[in-house]
Protein backbone atom coordinates (compact mmCIF):
# COMPACT_ATOMS: atom_id res chain seq x y z
CA UNK A 1 0.00 0.00 0.00
CA UNK A 2 1.42 3.15 -0.79
CA UNK A 3 2.21 6.09 2.13
CA UNK A 4 -1.08 8.35 0.87
CA UNK A 5 -3.28 5.63 1.02
CA UNK A 6 -2.69 4.55 4.67
CA UNK A 7 -2.47 8.63 4.91
CA UNK A 8 -6.77 8.22 3.96
CA UNK A 9 -6.85 5.29 6.11
CA UNK A 10 -5.94 7.42 8.78
CA UNK A 11 -8.39 7.97 11.65
CA UNK A 12 -7.06 6.55 14.98
CA UNK A 13 -4.40 5.72 17.18
CA UNK A 14 -3.82 2.44 15.90
CA UNK A 15 -3.73 3.33 12.23
CA UNK A 16 -1.60 6.35 12.70
CA UNK A 17 1.02 4.51 14.35
CA UNK A 18 0.75 2.48 11.29
CA UNK A 19 1.39 5.45 9.00
CA UNK A 20 4.32 6.44 10.63
CA UNK A 21 5.88 3.39 10.85
CA UNK A 22 5.59 3.36 6.54
CA UNK A 23 6.33 6.86 6.49
CA UNK A 24 9.80 5.92 8.46
CA UNK A 25 10.35 2.78 5.93
CA UNK A 26 9.52 5.22 3.11
CA UNK A 27 12.23 7.36 4.34
CA UNK A 28 14.50 4.31 4.61
CA UNK A 29 14.15 2.99 1.24
CA UNK A 30 12.93 5.72 -0.78
CA UNK A 31 14.93 8.66 0.27
CA UNK A 32 15.24 10.56 -3.44
CA UNK A 33 11.78 10.43 -3.25
CA UNK A 34 11.56 12.91 -0.49
CA UNK A 35 11.30 16.74 -0.26
CA UNK A 36 12.60 17.10 2.99
CA UNK A 37 14.84 13.91 3.94
CA UNK A 38 16.81 15.39 6.90
CA UNK A 39 14.94 15.99 10.22
CA UNK A 40 15.34 19.75 10.52
CA UNK A 41 13.82 20.34 6.60
CA UNK A 42 10.98 17.86 7.88
CA UNK A 43 9.82 19.76 10.33
CA UNK A 44 10.11 22.79 9.46
CA UNK A 45 7.90 22.07 6.34
CA UNK A 46 5.40 20.21 8.28
CA UNK A 47 4.94 23.04 10.71
CA UNK A 48 5.06 25.35 7.63
CA UNK A 49 2.51 23.53 5.61
CA UNK A 50 0.14 22.85 8.96
CA UNK A 51 0.08 26.73 10.35
CA UNK A 52 -0.69 28.20 6.68
CA UNK A 53 -3.88 25.22 6.14
CA UNK A 54 -4.74 25.37 10.40
CA UNK A 55 -3.61 21.47 10.35
CA UNK A 56 -5.57 20.64 7.16
CA UNK A 57 -8.36 22.70 8.25
CA UNK A 58 -8.68 24.98 5.22
CA UNK A 59 -7.95 22.08 2.78
CA UNK A 60 -11.11 19.78 3.94
CA UNK A 61 -9.67 18.63 7.30
CA UNK A 62 -11.61 20.35 9.26
CA UNK A 63 -13.73 17.68 10.40
CA UNK A 64 -11.27 14.68 10.21
CA UNK A 65 -9.87 13.27 13.43
CA UNK A 66 -6.54 14.66 15.00
CA UNK A 67 -5.03 11.67 13.88
CA UNK A 68 -5.63 11.97 10.43
CA UNK A 69 -4.65 15.96 10.90
CA UNK A 70 -1.26 15.20 12.23
CA UNK A 71 -0.58 12.47 9.87
CA UNK A 72 -1.00 14.94 7.16
CA UNK A 73 0.76 17.39 9.06
CA UNK A 74 3.87 14.54 8.79
CA UNK A 75 2.77 13.63 5.07
CA UNK A 76 3.55 17.12 4.05
CA UNK A 77 7.02 17.31 6.03
CA UNK A 78 7.97 14.76 3.50
CA UNK A 79 6.67 16.95 0.06
CA UNK A 80 6.04 20.57 0.93
CA UNK A 81 8.81 23.02 -0.27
Amino acid sequence: MQINELLDDVNDEKSFIAFVHALTADLQTDKSSWENPDLNRFLDAALARAESTNIGASHGLADASPWRRVATMLYCGRIYE
